[in-house]
């Protein structure tokens, strides 16, 4: 009975049976951090307001401020590099100690000054206990997880401010407002005890990742608010971030100053203020409560990051027009209203879920930014504001600057919206393995910045660090690396310089031909040799001097060379020389002769070897028969079936770059000859050998647009298989309405297959194996059919986000996962968005229309077996036949 209870609990709360743990541990966590804090802050006030003096509360603002950055800073010494659990109980144990120095002092009654210092202290105290649980919670939970369970987890503080204001109402009246604070002394000890057992058994924080360790913390937590700022300035979210915290903290805290002065006259007595204090605490954390139980979650799942992250600013204006109308007790209690529960269920964990847009290893330093630079500034204004006009008895000046405050901020939240995609889509590009095609896409459209950063990288000490940032930068900017890559060349050795020659060989270098002979002062044999190459292939005059000594040369790659030129500036008079090199390359023993013979065969195929490129495609070496191949790809003629036996034949090499060379070979053949076999690559297991065979068949098929779309609509192949076929689509040929037909189509398989893997997942009793096989194959093609859908979706939406998008989702790290499902929220086909956010349990939606698809394991099982593609249903016909 209970566990059916606690089964149907953790399912409308939406925690999934493997967090239950996890969750059970933060919510106590918070419920004490909750309790805690609402004995702090209706302790402090009271005893502040009436033993010291509402009048001084704007000065305290000033001396929160200063105290705030410096402790701030403190704590972003070590933001980052500190397992967030252990900092946790450095700060309990630092409060504990000025929590009991603070009580002596009001105990022994040794100055009225305590009573500001103990103030000071629940304030500082209470920022950076809340920052540091949301980085402790964001370094424990991924944003689809911080999605559904934060708000339970904030949920759980509320309750404890009701519990602590519950207490601190009942019994400030007798015991003494001054002995609640041993109180809060337990709970923060009780606090660091649970912290202490749990990662004890569980470790560090699963999403915790250390920066580098310096011995100067207070330099590093500087230079961590220079980093924040840096990144502020390219960061267009922490930018806006920044700026909504400034006008959020002038509204707030005037807005504080308001009603505290209704309260302070209200409630004459130390004793009745506090029980007030306590009530209005109970009362706003029970409606925090109630709101993050019942309405942030299904806010956040149902409108969305964006939307929800308005509703505060619109409160908070409303608050204020309220105020401005009646400065009476009424509108000071829907202000509190507005600034404690509101600003705590709604406005608290829609900031943590923005946060995350942010790189890992910039959340950090994003948060001391606010904390140590902008909350204090903030802070410190509006102290400093409130004291200039605490005399004023009309209290319109300091609403008024209150209500523009809200209206800013409201203004900046808006702006943070529209940076938050973006940041997510720059945050995905970094962390994620992106595919080739994407990589290009992302590096010509990187802009000066990158250009800069790859140039800088090519004047690199190392050399693997030069050849690949010019490998990048050949492919991003081919208009602008020549004159960067051949400046290095001058100035690197000859193994460099040969390595950087090759990157760029394929270029057209025309423009270049004098450039590339000041490379030959000083250069060796193979880098004269490579030089030579790249200046015959542009036909530079004075190279073809070099022709006849290069034919001469002892050296066979040297030789190839020479007969390269020969054909190149179509030197006729020396026609046979170079044909007799080339057939005594073929020829040679040594395969790496060989295939300098066929790498010149393939470059400039003139004189017919037909017989003996026959051989060659029989040979053992696998680099030989790849030369070959590409001799076939590039024959002059019309190339001989003899060669498509022995094609097919490789076609089953184990090596992939033969398999590859293959699929571009068979494109020379007709469709009769060609089509069946490149059909069949298109479920190689190698995605550059899917990507060839793809390039062929639009070859090989007379309508091969037509052609392929209906292979893809009839499920014909996998999935892979289908999707290396949409990838190489041009948009222009095939119809908006089939894409979109194909996508759903595809979308619809995948949810079904999620529905069926549940409903086997539910099932109670023996599986076979061939259903568990089946199983796994259907976790399998969800992967793929999402990746058929992202592909088609390409051609309908702007393709670099999507390719960013689809390079999350195959990441495997649940974080960028989340990501990648937030941004799939932004896109333009909300269907298809909304459906795969289904599938990756970012949204709670039905996969069937009225409601599972499968209510029978065998149900799934039949509808494999007859609707899906080869391999499905060969493995759904065993699981029947086994069942």
């Amino acid at each position: 009975m209970f566990l059916r209870i606690l089964d149907r609990l953790t399912s409308f709360f939406l925690v999934q049976q493997e967090e239950r743990g996890q969750t059970a541990y933060f919510l106590l966590i918070f419920l004490l951090l909750g309790a805690g804090l609402a004995i702090g802050r209706g302790s402090a006030d009271a005893l502040f307001f009436k033993r010291f003096g509402i009048e001084y509360l704007p000065l305290m603002f000033v001396f929160f401020g200063l105290l705030l950055a410096v402790f701030s800073t403190a704590y972003a010494a070590y933001a980052d590099r500190i397992p967030s659990e252990k900092f946790y109980v450095y700060i309990l144990i630092l409060l504990v100690l000025m929590l009991s120095a603070a009580w002596l002092m009001m105990y022994m009654q040794v100055t009225d000054l305590v009573y500001p210092a103990y103030f000071l202290v629940f304030e500082v105290s209470s920022e950076i206990l809340m920052m540091h649980a949301l980085f402790y919670t964001s370094q424990n939970f991924e944003t689809r997880q911080a999605k559904r369970l934060t708000p339970l987890i904030f949920a759980a503080a509320q309750l404890g401010r009701i519990t602590g204001g519950l207490v601190l109402s009942l019994t400030s009246g007798f015991l003494g407002v001054q002995n609640m604070v041993p109180l809060w002394i337990l709970l923060c000890g009780a606090s660091v005890v649970l912290i202490v057992r749990r990662h004890r058994y569980i470790g560090v924080s699963p999403y915790y990742r250390s920066s580098r360790k310096g011995r100067n913390g207070f330099k590093h937590s500087l230079e961590q608010i220079n980093q924040g700022l840096r990144f502020a300035k390219q960061s267009d979210l922490l930018k806006a971030a920044s700026f909504a915290l400034f006008f959020l903290v002038v509204s707030y805290y005037i807005a504080s100053y308001s009603v505290n002065r209704i309260y302070t006259e209200t409630f004459r007595t130390e004793e009745s203020l506090s029980i007030f204090f306590g009530m209005l605490t109970a009362t706003t954390a029970g409606a925090a409560l109630l709101i993050q139980l019942f309405v942030t979650g299904r806010l956040l799942q149902r409108f969305g990051i964006k939307k929800v992250n308005l509703v505060f600013p619109v409160t908070s204006v409303l608050s204020y027009l309220l105020l401005a109308i009646s400065f009476t007790l009424p509108a000071a209690l829907v202000a509190s209203f507005n600034k404690d529960s509101l600003m705590t269920a709604i406005r608290n964990p829609t900031r943590n879920l923005l946060f995350n847009a942010l790189p890992d290893y910039m959340q950090g330093r994003g948060r001391s930014l606010l904390m140590a630079l902008v909350l204090p500034v903030a802070v410190i204004t509006t102290g400093g504001f409130l004291h200039g006009v605490r005399l004023i008895e009309n209290a319109e000046v300091f609403l008024a600057t209150g209500l523009v405050a809200s209206a800013v901020y409201l203004y900046f939240s808006v702006r943070i919206n529209r940076a938050y995609v973006r940041t997510i889509l720059d945050t995905l590009k970094e962390r994620v393995f992106l595919p080739e095609n994407q990589q290009n896409n992302l590096l010509r459209n990187g802009g000066g910045a990158l250009l800069a950063e790859l140039i800088k990288g090519i004047g690199h000490d190392d050399p693997e660090i030069v050849v690949s940032h010019a490998t990048l930068l050949v492919r991003g900017y081919p208009d602008k690396c020549m004159p960067v890559i051949l400046d290095r060349i001058k100035r690197a050795d000859a193994v460099l310089g040969n390595r950087l020659l090759k990157i760029v060989r394929h270029l057209d270098l025309s423009a270049h031909r004098d450039a590339l002979r000041t490379c030959l002062v000083d250069a060796d044999d193979q880098f004269r040799a490579t030089v030579y190459s790249l200046l015959f292939s542009c036909r530079e005059p004075e190279a073809e001097n070099e022709v006849v000594s290069f034919l001469n040369s002892p050296d066979a790659e040297i030789q190839a060379i020479g007969a390269y030129g020969v054909f190149q500036y179509d030197r006729k008079d020396l026609y046979d020389k170079a044909d007799g090199v080339l057939a005594h390359l073929l020829r040679h023993p040594n395969p790496v002769v060989v295939r300098a013979g066929l790498n010149l065969l393939r470059s400039a195929p003139v004189k017919e070897q037909h017989s003996i490129l026959t051989n060659t495609l029989d040979h053992a070496d696998v680099e030989i028969q790849k030369s070959a191949l590409a001799a076939v790809y590039r024959w002059s003629g019309q190339p001989g079936k003899e060669w498509r036996v022995k094609i097919q034949a490789l076609c089953d090499s184990a090596d992939p770059g033969v398999r590859i060379a293959c699929t571009r070979a068979l494109s020379r053949y007709n469709e009769d000859e060609a089509a069946g076999i490149l059909f069949g690559l298109l479920e190689d297991r190698h995605p550059g050998v899917r990507s060839e065979a793809v390039k062929s068949l639009k070859t090989v098929l007379p309508n091969h647009s037509a052609a392929l779309m209906e292979w893809v609509l009839g499920n014909s192949g996998s999935p892979r298989a289908q999707q290396s076929v949409l990838d190489a689509m041009d948009r222009g040929t095939i119809g908006v309405d089939l894409f979109v037909k194909v996508a759903r189509s595809r979308l619809e398989d995948a949810l079904r297959c999620r529905d069926l893997l549940q409903t086997m997942d539910k099932s109670n009793g023996y599986r076979t194996p061939a259903e568990e096989l089946l199983m796994h194959v259907l976790r399998e093609r969800i992967q793929q059919y999402t990746n058929v859908i992202l592909g088609v979706m390409a051609f309908l939406e702007d393709p670099v986000t999507l390719g960013v998008i689809r390079a999350g989702l195959q990441s495997g790290d649940p974080r960028q996962i989340a990501n990648a499902c937030e941004a799939l929220s932004e896109l333009k086909h909300l269907d298809l968005a909304n459906g795969l956010e289904v599938l990756y349990g970012a949204r709670h939606g039905k996969t069937a229309r009225n409601g599972q698809w499968f209510l029978h394991p065998a149900d799934g099982l039949r509808w494999v077996a007859g609707n899906l593609d080869p391999w499905m249903r060969k493995v759904a016909a065993r699981a029947l036949a086994a069942g």
